[in-house]
């Protein structure tokens, strides 16, 4: 995160519970997730700022 600016919750799931809910095969991994806890967007790889601006669909 100190090399991109990019803050954002993370979540430790050692029981992979969350992997397989969410369908993640590999790390890193970032998932956009609504109040109404449906999947907005999925990332796939190293997030960084213009990641972010494509999860926004900005």
């Amino acid at each position: 995160m100190r090399e991109t600016a990019v803050q954002h919750q993370m979540v430790w799931d050692p029981s992979g519970s969350s992997w397989r809910h969410f369908g993640v095969a590999s790390q890193p991994s970032s998932i956009v997730v609504g109040p109404d806890g449906k999947v907005l967007a999925v990332f796939k790889g190293s997030l960084n700022l213009n990641g972010v601006l494509e999860l926004l669909g900005r």
